[in-house]
């Protein structure tokens, strides 16, 4: 069991900050008394977020690197972002 807890140690602040993010649209319906409206759009504005942190995660990342022919050409990945992603 002990095996288990050292391995959820280090992780301890993220599942912390989890916890505490979850728990706001519920803090919210309790005292504030938020409606559909305010939460789905608290949960869009996370999704929003969410995406623009990995668009910056793309426009870093060297696909040439992770696979092994030498001679692929330059890979446009924000374009790809782009259009996969395109119902926010």
């Amino acid at each position: 069991m002990n095996i288990g807890l050292q391995a959820l140690k280090p992780y301890t602040l993220s599942i912390g900050a989890l916890i505490l993010a979850n728990c706001v649209p519920i803090f919210g319906v309790l005292y504030f008394k938020w409606e559909l409206f305010e939460i789905v759009f608290l949960y869009w504005l996370e999704s929003g977020i969410i995406l623009l942190f990995s668009f910056l995660k793309l426009l870093t990342f060297d696909l040439r690197k992770w696979i092994i022919t030498p001679n692929i050409p330059e890979v446009k990945i924000p374009k790809a972002f782009v259009f996969f992603f395109n119902i926010i």
